[in-house]
């Protein structure tokens, strides 16, 4: 009997190791562990999964021998690149861990939107000095000697004035500090990303499975992806978290500069 063969637990036929029923009785071959995952027919993980189900059942079982760890590619790459993690989520239908990280995402944007147009709004401040100096220098007011001199007295000043400004200190620090949490917010997301899908499509599944075993249709209705849920959220909540962004700034930036111009009557 070759060694890669393997037993029937029912009638104790030798079967060829591919076999996955008995050939002789017809008995499964698998483990439970291959059978199932906590309880669930595999058949039914995959019904529930859809797309690239063989991935998520393969995780999935480890899940549940081992622990949480994993790494998913596409939540890593939205959140890096675009800034948009929570598109996966809403694409696999997770809407509640959706919303929470759209949430995250949110504030974080907004916190970082009002720290930058603070920051801004600090050094805008010294716009009309910097213009003078160098409209005077121009038009040949100042020897290139005394405008050199006057540009770098102008520029210890802004340096002592905005390190003396604890506003605008914080606000640095804070936008500093955004970079690295969202950094290890990507990093988190896609480590848990799995895990987290893993635990809701067990629940769904126990949910549709308490009532008596439930037909194909109804899981594949609960699983499977929402497409336009992921394009649509990443599309708007790109734009609408890049205008958060942008238009606070932008917006004190022309409102200076049209201040300044008026004022040195350019």
């Amino acid at each position: 009997m070759s060694e890669n063969n393997i037993i029937c637990p029912n009638c104790n036929t030798p079967n060829d190791a591919d076999y996955s029923f008995c050939a002789n009785c017809g008995a499964s071959l698998k483990t439970p562990a291959e059978q199932d995952i906590n309880g669930i027919p595999v058949p039914e993980v995959a019904d529930y999964v859809g797309k690239n189900s063989e991935k998520y059942i393969s995780k999935f079982k480890k899940f549940a021998r081992f622990g949480k760890a994993s790494w998913n590619w596409p939540v890593f790459l939205f959140s890096y690149l675009l800034n948009i993690p929570f598109v996966w989520f809403f694409y696999r239908k997770m809407y509640k861990v959706g919303a929470i990280v759209l949430t995250i995402s949110l504030a974080i944007t907004v916190t970082y939107s009002a720290c930058l147009t603070y920051a801004c709004d600090c050094l805008m401040e010294y716009f009309p000095e910097i213009i003078e100096q160098t409209i005077a220098a121009e038009e040949g007011d100042l020897t290139p000697e005394d405008a050199e001199e006057l540009a770098t007295a102008l520029q210890v000043e802004i340096m002592t004035e905005i390190q003396n400004n604890k506003g605008f200190m914080v606000c640095s620090s804070i936008i500093s500090l955004i970079a690295y949490l969202k950094l290890g917010l990507t990093i988190l997301y896609s480590v848990l990303a799995d895990y987290w899908y893993y635990k809701k499509a067990m629940k769904d599944l126990e949910q549709l499975n308490s009532a008596g075993i439930p037909n194909a249709s109804a899981v594949v209705l609960k699983g499977g992806t929402n497409s336009a849920a992921g394009v649509l959220s990443g599309i708007f909540l790109n734009i609408a978290q890049n205008l958060i962004l942008i238009v606070p700034a932008f917006s004190l930036l022309f409102t200076k500069v049209v201040e300044i111009i008026a004022s040195l009557s350019i």
